[in-house]
């Protein structure tokens, strides 16, 4: 059986307990070549956790991507909001430089994370100005309402980073139980052909190809 993937290993060795198992004369020949009980365990419980290591890397990428996809979303409905009130803010305070600067210190950028920090800046500032901006329609419950969904969008930013540097900890681990896995897996299975070398036809229980039978 091919094992290159994770997935594909998780069910040779699943395979290989659970045939096992199955058969006690088979079990009985594979205790003989060290893989008894206590081994078979082993394997089980092995695979049991990389198993349930892999199922929380894909959570966590699906996780992450629905994250991702939903910044994407937020930002792109918030940017001509956003200069909206920039250009009416700059209206406003057109005699008053100074202010203007404070609120808005330079042109607003293309770059994603970059303008989300300027309107930030800004909203923080702006909303003390709420009644001067009414004169153009522009509430202070309008500005309440943008400043709190920049806050959202860059807190979600902060949650995929946090997810993304979990999920990193976590692959390192899993790799490293597959390459355990990987070595008991095979392990097993030259115990299996040594055991069962009078069965061989037995071996395809185990996924393991026979090629005197194959046809």
């Amino acid at each position: 059986m091919n094992t290159t993937s994770v997935q594909d290993l998780i069910s040779a060795c699943w395979l290989a307990v659970r045939n096992t198992a199955k058969d006690a004369d088979t079990a009985k020949k594979m205790s003989n070549v060290n893989f008894n009980d206590k081994r078979m365990r082993e394997l089980e419980n092995l695979t049991q956790m990389v198993e349930e290591l892999e199922q929380h890397k894909i959570t966590t990428y699906n996780e992450g991507l629905q994250i991702s996809e939903q910044i994407e979303q937020d930002a792109l409905s918030l940017r001509p909001v956003f200069m909206k009130h920039v250009a009416i803010a700059r209206f406003t305070f057109r005699e008053s430089p100074a202010l203007l600067k404070a609120f808005i210190p330079k042109p607003i950028v293309t770059n994603k994370w970059g303008w989300l920090a300027q309107a930030q800046h800004f909203y923080a500032l702006i909303i003390s100005y709420a009644d001067r901006l009414s004169t153009y329609n522009l509430s202070q419950e309008e500005l309440e309402q943008s400043k709190a969904s920049v806050n959202a969008i860059i807190k979600l930013r902060q949650d995929r980073m946090w997810k993304k540097g979990r999920a990193e900890d976590s692959t390192d681990n899993r790799n490293q139980m597959v390459k355990q896995l990987k070595n008991l897996l095979k392990e097993f299975h030259a115990a299996a052909r040594l055991a069962l070398k009078d069965n061989p036809q037995r071996l395809e229980a185990f996924g393991i190809r026979v090629r005197s039978l194959q046809k």
